[in-house]
């Protein structure tokens, strides 16, 4: 019945960087301070604001993923700290290596 669970923070580490590295590659550094300075067809003008409304929410989710990668972080060092704890407490000598 016993079984053992296991998180192998290695590799969640890595995961996380690489997620961090892909989040940060978004390209979101379009200028918007253009102008159509030679229509006022609306439809341009519409699309125009849309586009930058959108960049801005672009924005926003960049930092939304980039603060829940820092809180996944976060959590599996408190895991891994607790995990050591648990272990100690219980008096467990070996320690979880990834094959």
């Amino acid at each position: 019945m016993s079984e053992e669970i296991t998180l192998q923070y290695e590799s969640l580490q890595q995961k996380i960087n690489a997620l961090k590295k892909s989040i940060s590659q978004i390209d979101d550094n379009i200028p918007t301070s253009n102008t159509f300075q030679t229509t006022n067809i609306e439809p341009f003008i519409y699309d125009l604001e849309n586009f930058r409304k959108s960049l801005e929410l672009l924005q926003a989710y960049k930092k939304v993923l980039h603060h829940d990668m820092d809180m996944l972080e976060k959590a599996t060092a408190t895991i891994q700290q607790k995990d050591a704890q648990l272990s100690r407490s219980y008096e467990i000598t070996w320690e979880y290596r990834p094959k």
